[in-house]
């Protein structure tokens, strides 16, 4: 997924690429991979589209056509099964859900 919007000029990116609970800096406080299992799915299979304040309405057009085109092609990454199951309105996860599932 992300080759295909960066082939499209898309700067699109893994946000946390390393969940908090496995950087260096917190590596002290024992907890290791399977400790936090969701935010280290969501670090696997999230990514982040370009989001900023400056951001022109043809531009957004562009990123969503391009994220539109990658997953019609096939390239298919796991954000796309979430966003294919998004919740009805007004209904979120549940208590317990897991919530990178809906």
């Amino acid at each position: 997924m992300l080759a295909a919007l960066h082939a499209a000029g898309v700067d699109a990116g893994v946000h946390y690429p390393v969940p908090v609970h496995l950087q260096p800096a917190f590596r002290h406080l024992g907890h290791g991979e399977g400790a936090f299992p969701v935010a280290e799915r969501a670090a696997r299979e999230l990514l982040t589209l370009p989001l900023y304040p400056q951001i022109t309405g043809g531009r957004q057009e562009r990123v969503a056509e391009a994220l539109a085109k990658a997953l019609a092609q096939g390239r298919r990454w796991r954000v796309a099964e979430h966003l294919a199951e998004a919740p009805p309105p007004g209904r979120g996860s549940g208590s317990g859900a897991d919530p990178l599932r809906w």
